[in-house]
């Protein structure tokens, strides 16, 4: 089975903070791409913040600004919307893909989120030592493993499509990940890759990373701009976000 995924902004926003930081999560079928050509090569680390220890749905976060950032607050447990804005009014489960099989991570009610992040096995993780962007890190605990929760939300007329909490704003790109990391500590790494076609830079890239890591689910913020012709990519354990994130559906095709 093939499944297309819907490259709109929002999902070429979430692929470019994602990109390279998944080669220890399980995928499959339902990992979703990276949503364009401005995700191939954003290089860097991961950025998490706060969870406390191994328990089910417990997921740090602060609000306060970082690099410029508002602090723009995000309810987990809210109204979904659609790609097109309108208000999401469906219900089901959400499960998300590790190495041990599909897992549930809550449900939705006529449209409103219940995330229910569970306890992870050391199986489902994966070494962030092995992780290609390791050797622009300049430090992170030894031994440390992390995986990336991808929501999948499957109505109860069977539709399936992502959850993810993004804001797209012009050039301007920003959302929450989540992320499970096996220790605490301090990550922190940059990046700078290009995109080269037939010996033509078609895109340079400079990704920032600055984490606080505890045990558990962790938030991530992220967002990416532009500037003097380098796309930005931030990650942080702080709330650098300048504009309200909701959660986004966007549907599968399935052929």
């Amino acid at each position: 089975m093939i499944i297309q995924y819907h490259k709109i902004a929002l999902a070429a926003a979430f692929g470019l903070a994602m990109a390279f930081t998944l080669s220890c999560s399980s995928g499959g079928d339902d990992t979703p791409p990276n949503g364009g050509g401005d995700n191939s090569n954003s290089g860097g680390g991961t950025s998490s913040l706060g969870g406390t220890d191994n328990s089910s749905s417990s997921v740090g976060g602060t609000s306060s600004s970082s690099g410029g950032g508002k602090g723009a607050l995000f309810n987990e447990n809210s109204q979904i919307y659609n790609e097109d804005d309108t208000s999401y009014t469906g219900s089901g489960t959400l499960t998300s893909t590790f190495r041990s099989g599909n897992i549930n991570v809550g449900s939705v009610t006529a449209g409103i989120v219940n995330l229910q992040l569970p306890s992870l096995q050391d199986e489902d993780l994966g070494d962030f030592s092995n992780d290609s962007p390791r050797s622009s890190c300049t430090s992170y605990p030894e031994n440390i493993k992390f995986t990336s929760g991808d929501f999948v939300l499957t109505n109860n007329n069977g539709n399936r499509g992502y959850l993810q909490a993004l804001y797209y704003d012009g050039q301007i790109a920003g959302g929450i990940i989540y992320y499970y990391f096996s220790k605490a500590g301090r990550i922190t790494c940059t990046n700078y890759s290009e995109d080269v076609y037939n010996g033509v830079v078609e895109a340079r890239y400079n990704t920032i990373t600055n984490i606080d890591a505890k045990v558990g689910w962790n938030k991530i913020y992220f967002r990416a701009y532009p500037k003097d012709g380098v796309r930005i990519v931030e990650r942080s354990t702080n709330d650098i976000l300048t504009k309200e994130v909701k959660w986004i559906f966007s549907p599968l095709v399935e052929h």
